[in-house]
């Protein structure tokens, strides 16, 4: 994939031409990303810009650092609903204060709580930060969906991208 061997890169969609459903470049009121807590010098729109950057001074990213939590979420609202099948997650980790988490799941909105999603395969099968992480589950319709991130310890999560299809 595109992006995954380091540096930045960019797009809404593979090269097969499969849309990204979480990706906005800014000027489009959905899909809308937000998250419990973002770092001070980080952007949470950043999760959804097509960006990849896989550097450790890249300010394209969203994090949690400085979250008092031991859990935080990172969401995408669609608008609409969608289908919902495959969740690319791009961690990254900053060898200090950011790393991937010890844990996370993929949730969805079912129109008035959340659900975890049923995954088929997880690969790697730990998180693993400066890598591609997916997720394949069960297709789901949904408006929302969220992953939410278990810190490991006093180390906090981010990735540079967030990536959601059918």
């Amino acid at each position: 994939r595109d992006g995954a061997g380091g540096g930045v890169a960019g797009a809404g969609a593979l090269a097969t031409g499969v849309a990204n459903l979480a990706w906005n470049p800014g000027n489009r009121d959905f899909p809308r990303v937000s998250a419990s807590h973002t770092y001070e010098n980080d952007r949470v729109e950043q999760a959804v810009d097509g960006r990849l950057s896989f550097t450790r001074y890249s300010r394209n990213r969203w994090t949690a650092y400085g979250s008092p939590d031991a859990e935080d979420w990172l969401e995408v609202d669609f608008g609409e609903p969608r289908a919902v099948g495959r969740v690319e997650l791009y961690l990254y980790g900053d060898g200090r204060g950011v790393a991937a988490p010890r844990r996370y799941r993929i949730e969805a909105w079912n129109g008035a709580t959340w659900v975890a999603a049923a995954e088929r395969a997880r690969t790697p099968s730990r998180p693993t930060a400066w890598a591609l992480n997916v997720v394949e589950m069960e297709p789901v319709e949904t408006a929302r969906v969220r992953v939410v991130f278990t810190h490991d310890g006093e180390l906090r999560s981010g990735l540079t991208e967030l990536r959601v299809f059918e």
